[in-house]
């Protein structure tokens, strides 16, 4: 399950991504799924999938849960 969100170069940002947004995906692709059972979730992962090839930094200080 992934959502997308904004980064600015340079800038720090605070991004909220409610679980209701996170939708079931396979290496860009969309698939077909039930809705994402909180009670499930183990672990969360950050990935840069803009397709662009070269350096990037993504700098976390805090992420929270509601």
């Amino acid at each position: 399950y992934q959502a997308e969100f904004p980064t600015k170069n340079g800038e720090w940002t605070e991004v909220s991504v409610p679980l209701t947004r996170l939708v079931p995906m396979f290496r860009g692709q969309t698939l077909s799924g039930p809705p994402l059972d909180r009670t499930r979730i183990e672990e969360i992962g950050l990935s840069l999938s803009d397709g662009n090839p070269g350096a990037f930094a993504l700098e976390v200080d805090w992420i929270k849960a509601e």
